[in-house]
């Protein structure tokens, strides 16, 4: 409201970009961030627990950990991978003890032992707000919590599979 009135404008999202390091250009963006001043947090709630790269074995599957603050949060938390290399995707999201537990899988036609880089996750809560008594049931909300740090990785060769059925020759 601006003095008394109710003021209406259309918001797009946009990247502030630099072009030849002095022009400062508005460019649109695909997702719309937003950013909370005095916020309680500090950067995103969600973050990498250990060091070093993730090793991911080829045609298997790694967990990641994630601390995460205690509570309903870690119900409510949805990750997407931000653009990964082909052959890397996420099975599965779910609580931990420890915040949230992610299973990546790779598909060792597509992401070969030797591949390293970054994996960027954007992380959203995803939660039904409680409803008054007699309304219809709200639809499910969506909010961004915004990209967690790069996490690092490495595809490995996957370990062989032991042959159980096979009994050691004795001399």
């Amino acid at each position: 409201m601006i003095e008394g009135a109710d003021v209406c404008r259309m918001a797009v999202p946009a990247e502030d970009m630099m072009q030849a390091f002095a022009y400062h250009h508005l460019v649109p963006a695909r997702d719309g961030m937003v950013v909370l001043a005095g916020y309680g947090g500090a950067g995103p709630p969600l973050k990498l627990i250990g060091q070093g790269p993730v090793k991911l074995p080829a045609g298997g599957t790694a967990r990641v950990q994630l601390s995460a603050p205690k509570g309903a949060f870690a119900q409510q938390v949805r990750l997407e991978l931000d653009e990964p290399p082909k052959g890397i995707a996420i099975q599965e999201v779910s609580p931990d003890p420890q915040g949230v537990a992610m299973v990546l899988s790779v598909d060792a036609g597509d992401a070969k032992p030797g591949l390293k880089g970054n994996l960027i996750l954007n992380a959203f809560r995803e939660f039904t707000p409680e409803t008054k008594d007699g309304e219809p049931k709200a639809a499910k909300q969506r909010t961004p919590l915004g990209m967690l740090p790069a996490i690092p990785f490495e595809v490995v060769a996957s370990p062989p599979v032991a042959d159980t059925a096979r009994k050691p020759v004795l001399p």
